[in-house]
């Protein structure tokens, strides 16, 4: 758990210094249009339209709403897209170095990289969930907690999932 934490922090304060660059910034250009499209599927119902502007009203402090809201919103979904994709890549390159010496098969890279992607997308979807329903029980304080409970329990039941599938192939 520990070399992962320390992954974590290696992998995010990379991903910021990343989006300073003109690579960065194409790709937090086109996550940004990948959010904003979630958004606005999110945001056809009413209750999709009040978690988006509750979450975002907490996150910056103050009332905010409409399309401001979905852009506090998509400027968090656009780097944590941006770190989940480089974080799936630091967990892959070792496996892949591994899988070319001999030393874990193809099955194994695949059942890795699998797990490990569900782990990081689960995680996310369940990072964002429970800060909306934190926010809406209490905002600020509510909203960490939720989003610290629902972001590990997503990981671990995501990569939990992927490994019961390929466990039925052994």
């Amino acid at each position: 758990m520990a070399k992962s934490g320390g992954t974590s922090l290696v992998v995010g304060v990379g991903t910021q210094q990343l989006l300073r660059t003109t690579v960065g910034r194409s790709m937090a250009s086109a996550a940004t249009s990948s959010a904003r499209t979630i958004l606005d599927v999110a945001t056809t119902t009413q209750v999709g339209k009040t978690v988006v502007e509750k979450t975002a009203s907490a996150l910056v402090g103050k009332e905010v709403v409409g399309q401001a809201a979905k852009n506090v919103i998509a400027k968090g979904m656009r780097t944590n897209m941006i770190t989940g994709g480089i974080m799936l890549a630091a967990q892959t390159i070792p496996d892949a170095v591994k899988m070319c010496k001999g030393k874990m098969s193809a099955g194994e890279f695949a059942e890795n990289t699998t797990s490990n992607a569900a782990g990081i997308g689960a995680g996310y979807a369940g990072g964002t969930f429970g800060a909306a329903l934190g926010t809406f029980v209490c905002p600020g304080v509510g909203t960490v907690i939720g989003g610290l409970v629902g972001g590990v329990a997503g990981g671990l039941a995501g990569s939990s999932v992927v490994r019961g599938v390929f466990s039925l192939f052994k």
